[in-house]
């Protein structure tokens, strides 16, 4: 760093003007899903061929590293920001000081690219953390350059502050970077890094209040540009037991009601080999029964709930993702693989019929919210309660102008009336679909807390199943994962948040087509 600098010297700079100058040195980590493993192939062929031996080519290596993470912020969970602005003397050291406090996290390092001296080692033997739950991938930045840059953000809070951190030190002159060192654990798309591990090495990250931008058929990756023009589908859940066939799902319009119909019973009991029943249609389509009320239609027959009511839907956007999950099945229907049916389905004949007591339900989930009440030791299960559900929490207060009580008694806290009352007043004012998702959720969780930040889009379905089960997961850390208990658990949760997220997302993107339902 002091030879670079001293070409600025003999073009007629002091001595004292060189040394004093202002160096910024930025600290970058973010947190992300293992599913970002594109991520580490990304970086393993850039430190492979990248020349680092000079400003241009570290200048390449930045702006290559900032453009993989803009690619993808679905991924985007964690993340931290430390910017320090000192003398050109004590640069180098400060420099040093955090790269070397990084690279002590890690267990060993498989590939190294400095000063163009590339070396590869082998991994460290005894990393067994594939087989622990939690599963993230920790990118971690350090940049030094000359000058000041005070358009960088204190905190990064939101996927909004992150991009504006990126971006700023993407606009750097690559005359005026000095210093530059990327550092991603783990290295193989082969390892993870457990959420415990992340945390606990870097306390520093923080929750991001961040959610799901992206809807999409479930079971299936589809890029189609809506009717709408305000939707984009660019990605879809991916959950688990659904599997998109190779079948048309199309919309039709019918100038007429139509009177026959098939029964959409949700409750149909497995025949005695355990199977569902057979699937009885062959091609699916969505209907516009009535203009601007879209119903699902197998072999022409409108489907309809158990009580006899049309299952259908103002938002053929929703109708839409019904008419998919009927779309997926195989020879056998399995009511459980569609968990937007099940939503819409109560919504229509439960929720409208006993709102007031599904309100109740939701209120009494308050008092004994899961986040709201903590536990007094291990110490690693109380700083991990702390990490993911003290965001929620703060977000909830904030947003709300609310009081949140926390405790460790077991036997749950008692909230202020005021802030019951405020809840209340929220839920009245919201569509049956909306109370029958957020119940889901609820119930899921155990926290109508965290069922709220999903609705409000401040988590992710990832963040929320990881918050809902923070005591689970810890404890599996030590005592193991149980085959066919645990895993089949996970899954289950995914699909219900997932599902009532997608519900959220659909609510928030054509309130038109709910505001006139109950």
């Amino acid at each position: 760093m002091i030879r670079l600098r001293k070409n600025t010297l003999e073009s007629g700079e002091s001595e004292e003007d060189v040394f004093n100058a202002p160096v910024t040195i930025c600290e970058l980590k973010i947190g992300l899903l293992s599913s970002a493993r594109y991520l580490q192939e990304e970086l393993e062929n850039l430190a492979e061929s990248a020349d680092t031996s000079s400003k241009d080519g570290l200048f390449y290596v930045l702006n290559e590293t900032i453009l993989a993470l803009l690619r993808h912020p679905e991924y985007w969970c964690y993340a931290a920001i430390n910017t320090k602005v000192t003398k050109w003397t004590h640069a180098t050291a400060e420099f040093n000081r955090k790269s070397v406090e990084s690279r002590s996290h890690t267990k060993s390092e498989t590939l190294s690219n400095y000063n163009n001296r590339r070396m590869r080692r082998e991994k460290f033997s005894g990393d067994d953390s594939s087989s622990l739950p939690g599963e993230y991938i920790l990118i971690h930045v350090i940049v030094a350059t000359e000058g000041k840059l005070s358009q960088l953000p204190s905190e990064l809070n939101s996927e909004s502050d992150v991009k504006e951190a990126l971006k700023v030190l993407s606009s750097t002159w690559s005359d005026k970077l000095q210093g530059l060192e990327v550092i991603w654990v783990p290295q193989s798309v082969d390892d993870v890094l457990t959420g415990n591990e992340m945390l606990l090495q870097h306390p520093e990250l923080r929750h991001m209040i961040c959610g799901l931008r992206v809807i999409g058929h479930i079971g299936s990756i589809v890029k189609r540009e809506l009717s709408a023009g305000s939707l984009q589908l660019v990605r879809s859940f991916k959950a688990p037991f659904l599997l998109q066939r190779n079948r048309t799902v199309c919309t039709q319009q019918v100038g007429h009601p139509v009177q026959s119909h098939a029964t959409c019973n949700l409750s149909l009991r497995p025949d005695n080999n355990g199977l569902g029943p057979k699937r009885f249609y062959e091609q699916v389509y969505t209907v516009e029964r009535i203009p601007g009320v879209y119903c699902v239609s197998l072999d022409g027959k409108l489907l309809r709930t158990r009580t006899g009511k049309f299952l259908e839907s103002r938002c053929r956007e929703l109708s839409l993702v019904v008419a998919s999950e009927w779309e997926a099945q195989h020879s056998r229907i399995l009511p459980s693989s569609m968990p937007v049916t099940s939503l819409l389905t109560t919504s229509i004949d439960l929720t409208k019929e006993h709102r007031q007591q599904f309100l109740k339900t939701l209120s009494e989930f308050f008092n004994t919210d899961t986040i709201c009440i903590r536990a007094s030791y291990p110490e690693g299960l109380v700083f991990r309660q702390k990490v993911l559900w003290d965001p929620l929490i703060v977000f909830l207060s904030e947003n709300w102008n609310i009081q949140i009580r926390t405790s460790e008694d077991l036997f749950g806290v008692s909230q202020e009336r005021e802030s019951l009352e405020k809840i209340r007043q929220y839920l009245e004012n919201q569509s049956s679909l909306f109370i029958t998702a957020l119940h889901s959720a609820t119930s899921t969780t155990k926290s109508l807390i965290i069922g709220l930040a999903l609705s409000e889009k401040a988590i992710s379905t990832r963040q929320a199943m990881e918050a809902c089960r923070c005591e689970e997961d810890f404890q599996i850390q030590y005592w193991g994962d149980v085959e066919g208990c645990h895993d089949i658990d996970r899954a289950d949760t995914f699909v219900r948040l997932a599902s009532a997220s997608l519900v959220f997302s659909l609510l928030r993107t054509f309130p038109e087509c709910f505001h006139s339902q109950n």
